[in-house]
């Protein structure tokens, strides 16, 4: 140690400043370092475990939305066949219904028909019975006139007229 004195170095400082260091160096490491070193490693851990949570949920979530799209995509399938089979059925009562009308339609002519026929019949034995009443009528006068040809179309002309209006 004299060669160290001799150098301008104290041996018991440098013992005392090694023992120093080392106090306080346990001192640190035990009071600090390691309960920081403790922390840091549980926070690790808890950031850790929080992505590996989040990376689970992520997968929970993308298969839950899979899930939940193809479902929609069932039922919108589903109302699509349903609107088209409503569409079908709305198509063949309309068809139905046509039918009906068309029937309804035919049956109504029909029936519009024989009644035109009956009061053309009619209306002819009406106009002929009147006709028959008139020519029985002018044929009554012109007998008791007892004319020429000439005459007697004049007074069936006259008759005529004088009956019609």
């Amino acid at each position: 140690m004299d060669g160290i004195a001799q150098l301008g170095i104290n041996g018991i400082a440098v013992l005392t400043y090694i023992v120093n260091f080392g106090v306080i160096y346990f001192i640190i490491y035990k009071f600090v370092i390691k309960p920081l070193i403790k922390w840091m490693d549980a926070r690790r851990e808890l950031i850790t475990s929080n992505i590996n949570e989040v990376q689970e949920l992520k997968k929970n979530f993308e298969t839950a939305l899979q899930k939940e799209r193809e479902e929609h995509t069932e039922k919108v399938n589903a109302m699509i066949q349903d609107m088209s089979d409503a569409k079908n059925r709305a198509e063949v009562q309309a068809q139905q219904i046509i039918a009906d009308a068309q029937i309804r339609k035919d049956e109504i002519m029909n029936q519009a028909d024989q009644e035109v026929v009956l009061a053309k019949k009619q209306a002819l034995d009406s106009l002929e019975e009147q006709l028959l009443q008139k020519v029985i009528s002018i044929t009554l006068v012109a007998l008791r006139t007892e004319s020429s040809p000439e005459k007697v179309a004049t007074i069936i002309r006259q008759q005529w007229k004088e009956r019609t209006y």
